[in-house]
């Protein structure tokens, strides 16, 4: 295993004043949605209650005034001006809501976009996917140091919305294929709509549902088939079996000299107990994360040898959903990381965040192996 140089170490990971204005606009972006959302809740509220009134007013007798809230005043009126009034309140409270609606959209797509660039992925290549492929819970672009060829076959373990499926396509061309693995047929449904706004159609774009603690469906997976296996923070969300099983199919179905790049999260030790049973530090990809020597001898009993891994020094913190006073916004645990084999799934504006410091228990990394013997 080849390892950084002793004079590329660093202790502390440096804080410049670019990176405390990133987190300051995670910051406004966050506070912004938790208002969103709160006025959201406040508006579908009103509407119930407007949907109640709307049918005891069809049981109510035209004859009789109705009691009607305007503003903080109850107000008798006539039933058919009663009915008019509610049909023009509904109409206002239904424009707001979809405004409303479309502001929390616009903030999720920031907030994907403003992770997406913090690890790793440029304006140009955001610009050319679909919104949605990338939901803003990558921990890195694997596309980037993939070194993918025209022509060549890669394959991306837990596709998600089909970001970095959808980028190395673009790189492998016409003549090559660029395929998509995901349990969750939720995440497959939306990667196979954002494939069809792109125009990717198979075979040079497909998608397939497999389970990456499962040997992979052969066909199509055939032994010696794919030049390229690339994934995105997803290998930590594994169980430990699953971890080891998933880096032998990889072996198996990688061509002579085929490649693998992953980035994903490593322990810095081993993790408390505390840590591994917290479903939010799982969901936020910290409680499954190995050490780098267990990630090792998994790539190694797998059949790897020359494997390089990069911590990227990087502060994970802009990945979770916390304000500048410490509250958190939108989402909930079964927003964060909804299936083990597609990342973290749709996040409200961020994950939520783990009772811990993750910068002080695992490191974002990339590990590069640059080919199969």
């Amino acid at each position: 295993m080849r390892m950084l140089a002793q004079e590329e170490e660093v202790d502390d990971t440096e804080v410049t004043w670019e990176d405390q204005q990133r987190i300051n606009s995670f910051s406004k972006l966050n506070t912004r949605m938790r208002s969103i959302e709160e006025k959201l809740e406040e508006l579908k509220q009103e509407k119930e209650a407007l949907d109640d009134l709307s049918t005891e007013l069809e049981l109510a007798d035209e004859d009789e005034p109705v009691l009607y809230k305007i503003g903080e005043a109850f107000l008798h009126l006539p039933h058919s001006k009663a009915m008019k009034r509610l049909e023009a309140d509904e109409e206002q409270l239904n424009a707001e809501i979809a405004k409303l609606t479309g502001s929390a959209e616009d903030c999720e797509r920031d907030h994907a976009n403003r992770v997406a660039g913090a690890f790793g992925y440029t304006a140009e290549e955001l610009a050319a996917i679909p919104d949605g492929s990338h939901m803003g819970v990558s921990c890195g672009n694997p596309t980037a140091t993939a070194k993918l060829k025209k022509g060549e076959v890669v394959l991306d373990l837990g596709c998600g919305g089909g970001v970095d499926v959808f980028l190395a396509a673009e790189k492998v061309g016409p003549t090559g294929r660029a395929i998509g693995i995901d349990v969750s047929d939720d995440m497959l449904a939306r990667a196979e709509a954002n494939a069809k706004k792109l125009g990717h159609l198979p075979p040079r774009v497909t998608f397939v549902k497999a389970s990456l603690s499962e040997p992979f469906p052969n066909p199509p997976f055939a032994d010696n088939t794919v030049d390229c296996v690339i994934s995105n923070c997803v290998i930590n969300l594994l169980p430990p079996e699953g971890k080891a099983l998933v880096m032998k199919e990889v072996y198996r179905i990688l061509k002579p000299r085929g490649r693998l790049a992953l980035e994903d999260m490593v322990a810095k030790q081993e993790l408390p107990e505390h840590v591994r049973n917290d479903f939010v530090a799982y969901a936020g990809c910290v409680g499954g994360a190995v050490t780098e020597a267990a990630y090792e001898n998994n790539l190694h009993t797998a059949g790897f040898q020359d494997v390089l891994m990069v911590d990227k020094k990087a502060d994970l913190n802009v990945w979770f959903n916390s304000t500048a006073d410490g509250s958190t916004c939108g989402g909930s645990e079964s927003s964060a990381c909804g299936t083990v084999s597609s990342g973290c799934a749709t996040p409200s504006s961020g994950l939520p965040r783990p009772s811990i410091d993750v910068n002080e228990l695992v490191v974002q990394s990339n590990w590069g192996i640059e080919s199969k013997k």
